[in-house]
């Protein structure tokens, strides 16, 4: 079960600890938004609604301005890539709970390539890696070296294959 707190801490970062009591019921939103999704259904629907949701309650909560104040003290313009991101990073917390068979796979490397999602990609690396052949899992590496460096911080094991110069910048 996604908890409610989950979702705020994924928004904490973006959108500053100081907007976080305004979004009580955005956060609400997400998580159930999340929770009722179905195998049957497809994923970008879902994306699409989290991201309507996020840039409405932002829209609304900062006047039409779209400046929010993340913790790091410098005030921030929110654009449209930026409620893309977090929406894949909110994905993240359906795409980590997917049980490991072929079925979510095959769902995840779909959606993650018609995408662009790192948080399919991320799941699909870290905890599909017996089901995928080695190489898919070359391709996935090759894929995830495009990505921000910031992007992948923190979750790639010691001794990853992801080459040496990402590494260092992660």
């Amino acid at each position: 079960m996604i908890g409610q707190s989950q979702v705020v801490e994924i928004l904490r970062p973006w959108l500053g600890t100081r907007m976080l009591p305004y979004l009580e019921n955005t956060a609400a939103s997400v998580r159930q938004m999340l929770c009722a999704w179905k195998i049957t259904q497809p994923l970008f629907p879902l994306a699409d609604g989290i991201r309507l949701c996020l840039y409405s309650a932002v829209r609304r909560i900062t006047g039409g301005r779209m400046t929010v104040l993340p913790d790091a003290g410098r005030p921030v313009t929110m654009v449209t890539e930026d409620f893309d991101v977090l929406t894949d990073e909110l994905l993240y917390l359906l795409f980590s709970r997917f049980p490991t068979d072929t079925e979510h796979m095959g769902i995840l490397w779909d959606y993650g390539m018609k995408s662009g999602s790192l948080s399919a990609f991320k799941v699909l690396y870290l905890r599909f890696g017996t089901l995928i052949g080695e190489s898919d899992r070359q391709s996935l590496t090759r894929v995830l070296t495009a990505y921000p460096s910031f992007r992948l911080r923190g979750w790639f094991p010691e001794g990853d294959p992801l080459p040496p110069q990402k590494r260092t910048m992660l």
